[in-house]
């Protein structure tokens, strides 16, 4: 399985792999006896539930440090611009 599991890592995708994550889980459960629907279905589920957690848990961590927004936007402009003296991702913390 993890042979397979490489391969859609190449194929160009949509960011989030979403479709091409869908397609592997079509193609690699059913062979370890699951049908094709349950395989599509556990796949948009288990797809759903990891991006879920991890902005649930971002967001928690962001507003418990009181991370200041502006600082990524600043950040963004600065790279945009190709500035890399201030590439440092400026955070402030507020007490």
């Amino acid at each position: 399985m993890s042979a397979r599991s490489v391969y859609p890592a190449q194929v160009p995708s949509v960011p989030g792999y979403v479709g091409v994550y869908q397609f592997v889980a079509a193609t690699v459960l059913p062979l370890y006896g699951a049908s094709k629907t349950a395989a599509v279905v556990f796949s948009l589920v288990t797809h759903a539930c990891n991006y879920v957690i991890v902005m649930v848990w971002g967001l928690t961590g962001m507003f418990r440090l009181r991370l200041d927004m502006g600082a990524y936007r600043a950040l963004s402009e600065t790279r945009r611009r190709g500035c890399l003296a201030s590439s440092v991702l400026p955070l402030r913390l507020t007490a």
